[in-house]
């Protein structure tokens, strides 16, 4: 019987971890190791893979916070323990110093974004995550999984210029572009 197993260790800055942060965490953990193993069962021709469900196998609220997450499964073609094994080598990848050319296997934009805001949190009050599975060696996410994930999804081009005239209101909500009107040219 096929299982999956995956470890988060959260600590925060203080002693306790925010909830809004840890409830990031855990979704979106959640939502790459779907997404991967949706990746992964492609890849070995799995025709029907079902979906994936993980159980709270071990908790603990002291600090560190640590949740053991468990799948387990008659399928012998279940992708979730290789999915496993592609996350966590994943953000191992993304944690080189340099930026790598391409994603890790597996990981389409999709998955990377999902990375990206799980990793978000270290920019507010989350000191550090380590990700684990038995028979893996642990690996940390910190800022520099986020900054190597900008890298492969961001922007490709970027351009500074100017521009003349008056700007009346300018909303940004929590993005970093915004569009420009032209009322002569209705553009």
């Amino acid at each position: 019987m096929p299982q999956a197993q995956i470890s988060i260790d959260v600590s925060g800055q203080e002693d306790l971890v925010d909830a809004l942060d840890w409830q990031t965490i855990f979704s979106e953990t959640l939502t790459t190791l779907k997404k991967l193993s949706k990746a992964v069962a492609v890849a070995k021709n799995i025709k029907q893979p079902r979906s994936a469900r993980w159980r709270i196998a071990e908790a603990s609220t002291h600090s560190p916070l640590h949740l053991t997450l468990s799948e387990e499964s008659t399928d012998l073609d279940d992708p979730s323990p290789e999915a496993v094994q592609v996350y966590l080598q994943g953000v191992r990848v993304l944690e080189a110093e340099e930026a790598p050319d391409e994603p890790p296997p597996f990981f389409d934009d999709a998955s990377l974004a999902s990375l990206g805001r799980l990793v978000s949190v270290l920019r507010k009050d989350t000191r550090s995550l380590i990700f684990s599975s038995p028979g893996v060696e642990p690996v940390s996410a910190t800022v520099r999984t986020a900054i190597n994930i900008d890298e492969l999804i961001g922007a490709k081009f970027k351009a500074s210029g100017a521009l003349e005239g008056v700007l009346e209101t300018l909303t940004v909500r929590g993005k970093t572009n915004f569009k420009l009107h032209d009322p002569l040219t209705d553009y």
